[in-house]
């Protein structure tokens, strides 16, 4: 089952995937010609399709009740959501992929999420909302029309605001996560036991270290709070590291790479404090590189 609205992103495509089969992710097998040989070609299904031809190239795939979902079907899920792409298809790059899920004990013949699914989401838990304030829901915005079109000329112009600064935000992130992982190697990753419940959630490996940075450049980007900051960042990697890692960057006080690099913010090493020195060097050289490749791609 799947169904399309608009949000301020662009297309929704809403799938309960726990009905469909592991082909519908992995590509439909289609026998093709091709001189004496017959050779297969896995096409991707109308749905996703579609997202590209009637939108612009942005949108969510939101996968419901994912915690129905048969081991079966989320091994085929797993390139889908981690490099948009579904047989021989790639999704625009401006496609990002949720999901939503009851606990387990609660869903409809629930399954826990697969240690590999998992850890290609951030987890965030949503608690129920107050009395007052689903009452204010219902009595203000829910069954009223919005402006769609000014929903997606406000997220368009957000975006270009995030981007005009993003090189920085991101490239101080990554300088403070590869100075926080040289210093405490073993936080790299942290898969938990077989059994137990945190494999079904957020823990820290290579991938989702790479994901808590993006998230974290992302809070900055915007101004969150410190609370949402490590909310964020723990939906990745889990409480435990991201607490470390959160405590390591009030410590550090890293500066904006730019404006180290530009002479406005002086830099001695400090012999005691090789992390530190580590994460400015990581944070410049991101900069550094990222100049170096939007250069390259303009020629």
């Amino acid at each position: 089952c799947s169904a399309q609205t608009r949000s301020a992103s662009g297309k929704v495509q809403t799938l309960i995937a726990s009905i469909r089969e592991p082909a519908d992710f992995g590509g439909l097998p289609i026998p093709k010609q091709n001189c004496k040989r017959i050779l297969v070609e896995y096409a991707a299904p109308s749905w996703a399709v579609d997202l590209e031809i009637d939108g612009d190239g942005t949108g969510l795939v939101f996968i419901d009740e994912i915690s129905t979902v048969a081991p079966a079907v989320q091994a085929a899920l797993l390139r889908m959501v981690l490099d948009g792409a579904l047989g021989d298809y790639v999704f625009p790059k401006g496609i990002r992929f949720v999901a939503a899920a009851n606990p387990t004990a609660d869903a409809a013949g629930g399954w826990d999420l697969a240690p590999p699914l998992a850890n290609r989401f951030g987890h965030i838990n949503w608690d129920v909302p107050a009395a007052a304030e689903w009452a204010d829901w219902l009595i203000g915005a829910n069954g009223h029309h919005e402006d769609t079109d000014l929903q997606i000329e406000n997220a368009t112009t957000t975006q270009a605001k995030v981007l005009e600064v993003w090189d920085e935000s991101f490239s101080k992130a990554k300088g403070l996560v590869a100075g926080f992982i040289q210093a405490r190697p073993e936080l790299l990753f942290k898969m938990p036991e077989a059994g137990a419940q945190g494999r079904s959630r957020a823990y820290a490996t290579p991938r989702s270290w790479e994901a808590a940075t993006r998230a974290f450049a992302s809070a900055e980007v915007h101004g969150l709070t410190p609370t949402l900051t490590d909310e964020l960042v723990a939906a990745f990697v889990g409480t435990g590291p991201a607490t470390e890692f959160l405590a390591f960057r009030n410590e550090v006080q890293l500066p904006n790479p730019a404006d180290v690099l530009d002479g406005r913010v002086p830099f001695a090493h400090e012999p005691r404090r090789l992390d530190r020195t580590v994460a400015i060097l990581a944070s410049c050289s991101a900069l550094i590189a990222s100049a170096q490749d939007a250069k390259d791609t303009k020629n």
